[in-house]
């Protein structure tokens, strides 16, 4: 009997170490009429002997088990819950972190689809919204001025081209060079400029001044006129045309005679003569008279230009102001020719609905 204990403690620590040593996955194997334990080491399998005999109850008669066999099954059974449960959570985790995963690919999937189907939505309703657009211009009438304002814009335009026409003759060469040149004045023009009144006042005035006074005006004016002699010879003379050359021969010569009553019209009757002649003359004999007339037209176009750049120039408000003009003109022109496309474009459109 006491070999028998000594056995069964033997084995059973036996057990014990190899199970902490080789940290085991170890099966319990119980039966209903007792405890039957039964080790199994894994890589190195360690069978450990039946601590009894089983009979056909389950239990040898007699036998009892040792406190320290059952306290290394109960360590034994926990280790193997103890894996058991980390197994089960590793596995769970491990599933919970692949359905998280798949989860968030679908997640990634519906949300590229979501925006997808959205874009495709904001593509038609742009679409739409432009053929909306187009159709809306192609019907309704396009915007045109009301009559108020068409009237003032034509008013304005006239009045800014009649202003600019003024302007353009006012600094035109011919009166630039008109006005460059002193007028023509006699004693009782000279006397109601000074005196800076009507011709009718100055008459009866100028009865009343003595000797004296009118030999002083007398003077003025032959002052006057001298001045606007020397500005006369300062202006340049344009170079006569070969027609002109063949009247001025003809009537030094005095090859041509005419008889008028006035001497307008004789000189009408000589210039119609030299026309007759003058075109049945040939080319040849016509560019003599012309020879050199290229040559001195831009010699007087330089010289024109010249004093008219120092008697008469253009101020510069005046050149700002044919500027600005021109700037307003182009704008209303715009304006009344997008008004009239516009009003016939909509008459188009009424006549074909």
């Amino acid at each position: 009997m006491f070999r028998l204990a000594f056995n069964t403690v033997r084995a059973a620590a036996a057990a014990a170490a190899a199970a902490r040593a080789t940290v085991p996955r170890i099966a319990s194997v119980g039966t209903q009429a007792g405890l039957a334990l039964e080790f199994r080491v894994v890589p190195q399998t360690i069978f450990a002997q039946r601590f009894f005999a089983t009979t056909s109850t389950g239990r040898r008669s007699g036998s009892k088990i040792s406190p320290v066999a059952a306290d290394a099954a109960r360590k034994a059974k926990a280790a193997q819950a103890e894996r058991a449960r980390q197994e089960r959570a590793a596995k769970q985790l491990e599933a919970r972190a692949k359905k998280m995963k798949q989860q968030a690919r679908e997640k990634a999937l519906r949300a590229a689809k979501r925006a997808k189907e959205l874009a495709k939505r904001a593509r038609a309703k742009a679409l739409e919204k432009a053929r909306a657009k187009r159709v809306a211009e192609r019907t309704a009438p396009l915007r045109t001025l009301s009559v108020t304002d068409l009237t003032r814009t034509q008013t304005s335009r006239n009045a800014a081209l009649k202003r600019l026409k003024a302007l353009e003759a006012s600094i035109s060469e011919k009166a630039r060079l008109k006005a460059s040149i002193p007028k023509p004045l006699t004693l009782l023009s000279l006397f109601c400029k000074e005196k800076q009144v009507s011709v009718a006042k100055g008459a009866a005035l100028i009865k009343t001044l003595s000797e004296s006074e009118l030999k002083s005006l007398q003077a003025r004016l032959e002052q006057y006129q001298a001045k606007r002699a020397e500005q006369l010879a300062r202006v340049p003379k344009a170079p006569t045309t070969g027609f002109i050359r063949f009247c001025n021969e003809m009537r030094a010569k005095g090859e041509i005679q005419v008889t008028a009553a006035t001497p307008v019209q004789a000189n009408r009757e000589f210039v119609k003569a030299c026309s007759a002649q003058w075109k049945s003359m040939s080319e040849q004999e016509r560019k003599a008279y012309s020879q050199g007339l290229e040559q001195a037209r831009a010699e007087y176009r330089q010289q024109l230009d010249a004093y008219l750049a120092k008697y008469a120039p253009i101020p510069k408000e005046t050149q700002q102001e044919i500027q600005a003009l021109k700037e307003k003109l182009a704008s209303l022109n715009q304006t009344l020719r997008v008004n009239a496309i516009r009003e016939l474009a909509n008459s188009r459109r009424a006549s074909r609905m």
